[in-house]
């Protein structure tokens, strides 16, 4: 089942490969730092001055209708698309001031 953009926030990533058990543990070892999942690029821009901390990857995202997600390394996701603004404000929560 699809999860709509809306509903993606605070939920685990399974159909990427996050679910269970087993799918944390490679979750774990492959997803050592926050990744930002943008299918149209235009938030990327946006997370570029924390690129030294969160990672960025562009490309189509399969299995939501959401445009953009940000990923915890526990596969959780901590925000998807919604406007630039409540992106920056959550990285900079989250990872400091900008650089």
């Amino acid at each position: 089942m699809a999860t709509g953009a809306r509903g993606a926030a605070g939920r685990a990533r399974r159909h990427s490969g996050c679910g269970g058990p087993a799918g944390r543990h490679v979750a774990r070892r492959l997803l050592r730092r926050p990744v930002l999942l943008d299918s149209t690029g235009v938030y990327a821009g946006v997370a570029a001055p924390w690129r030294d901390r969160v990672d960025v990857v562009t490309g189509p995202l399969e299995g939501t209708t959401a445009t953009a997600m940000l990923v915890r390394p526990d596969c959780f996701v901590a925000w998807s698309a919604g406007d630039a603004a409540t992106l920056r404000a959550l990285l900079t929560h989250h990872f400091g001031v900008p650089r």
